[in-house]
């Protein structure tokens, strides 16, 4: 049975058919006349057959739009694009809450738009008039400190102003883009997943990792749940800690990005870490040969236990990884004491208002939100780490009772200040 778009495409084509046959037969009279003319004429028989081909053209296009065929020219079926998973889950799930959040967001750029253009025009009003009365009062060395200082004082005003402005204005968006869109992505993943939008990874959690050394972990866009018979949380984070320095103190970031524990109510032997090459870092514990020298270039594996290591990375959970590293963003796993930590490093971050303000889970406003590209990362790092916790489940060799070990030191965690 033909659908809907087969049966419109054959009737466009049966119409244009008909255009084209009476065209063809118009054209043929033309010619045929306009060459008995041209004979007559004799020097511009050329020109009339041209002339009288084009008004044929023009004629033929005019009975394509009577007759209701655009374009005029027969149409090709093309089936329908296969969509993927993830765009399936972007088409259904997330475009028509987007379609309405993108109203608002146009009217959020208009505004923050507006008020550049204020502080722009009043910053360079405020210039010319303390320049002029500068250059008219003062002399030499004076002047130009003057000017300097004054240049920078209302430029500087001026930013703080307008973002504090730009934060009020973005502030109700961004908390529905949280709570409708974020929720969204993470229930496609797996329903049994919660997002709670202020929470994030405890301090505790993040050093049992044993991955970096941090003094403080702040973060948001918490979600908690169960993936099959696996207790599962993550949250965006970023990691801290005080150097001394000639001048005083200065703070360090370890860690920022998206950061996941998987608690598989199971103990294993030994603790295995899997670091990128270029972190630099030998700290960890006996370096770990394995059975894949494409890994082995991408990876550095480190354990307590070189049989456990073994059964944890698996050939197949080797090669998610390292797909997922080369066509996205490195990662970092430890496994420990039955639990699987993962980190996935982010861009460059910032914070505001004491709150981590990273690349994920974040929305945008300088252009559309309607654009499928945008979301794909979250899809993406999302169903990888439900993956990795599928096929963590079917290795089931690896599991023993075995009384936990205690997680690394805070002194030996201090060493990997160093390698950061």
């Amino acid at each position: 049975m033909k659908t809907q778009a087969e049966l419109e495409i054959i009737a466009h084509n049966k119409k244009f058919h008909e255009v084209q046959r009476k065209c063809m037969w118009w054209m043929g009279i033309v010619i045929i006349g306009s060459f008995l003319t041209a004979i007559i004429i004799g020097p511009f028989a050329i020109l009339v057959i041209l002339v009288s081909v084009i008004i044929v053209f023009i004629i033929c296009s005019s009975y394509c739009r009577i007759k209701g065929v655009k374009p005029c020219k027969p149409k090709k079926y093309l089936a329908p694009k296969k969509q993927s998973k993830i765009e399936a889950l972007y088409e259904n799930n997330l475009k028509p809450k987007l379609e309405i959040l993108e109203k608002q967001r146009k009217i959020i750029h208009s505004k923050l738009t507006f008020w550049k253009r204020v502080f722009f025009w009043l910053t360079i009003g405020i210039w010319a008039a303390l320049f002029t009365s500068i250059i008219n009062s003062l002399h030499g060395d004076g002047r130009i400190i003057a000017i300097i200082f004054l240049f920078v004082i209302p430029f500087a005003l001026s930013i703080v102003i307008y973002s504090i402005i730009s934060r009020k204005i973005i502030k109700p968006y961004r908390k529905k883009f949280k709570a409708e869109i974020i929720d969204a992505i993470v229930a496609t993943v797996d329903e049994s997943l919660t997002y709670y939008p202020q929470k994030n990874i405890s301090f505790r959690d993040f050093m049992a990792s044993g991955l970096f050394y941090a003094e403080r972990v702040d973060g948001e866009d918490y979600v908690e749940g169960m993936l099959g018979n696996t207790a599962a949380r993550f949250s965006e984070i970023r990691a801290t800690y005080t150097v001394e320095t000639g001048e005083g103190t200065e703070n360090k970031v370890s860690f920022t990005g998206l950061f996941f524990v998987f608690d598989f109510n199971k103990t294993f032997e030994g603790r295995t870490v899997v670091v990128p090459q270029y972190s630099g870092n030998n700290n960890y514990g006996q370096i770990v040969r394995l059975e894949s020298p494409e890994f082995e270039k991408m990876f550095a594996v480190y354990s307590d236990d070189q049989i456990t290591a073994r059964y944890v990375l698996s050939l197949s959970l080797m090669q998610r990884i390292l797909s997922f590293s080369l066509q996205h963003r490195a990662i970092y796993l430890s496994f420990v004491n039955g639990i699987l930590y993962v980190g996935i490093p982010g861009g460059s971050s910032s914070v505001v208002m004491g709150k981590v303000i990273l690349p994920f889970f974040e929305p945008i406003v300088s252009s559309t939100l309607l654009n499928f590209e945008l979301y794909r990362k979250e899809f993406i790092y999302l169903s990888f780490i439900k993956d990795i916790v599928e096929e963590f489940n079917l290795n089931r060799r690896i599991w023993s009772k075995r009384v936990p070990l205690p997680i690394l030191s805070q002194d030996n965690l201090k060493k990997m200040i160093n390698s950061v």
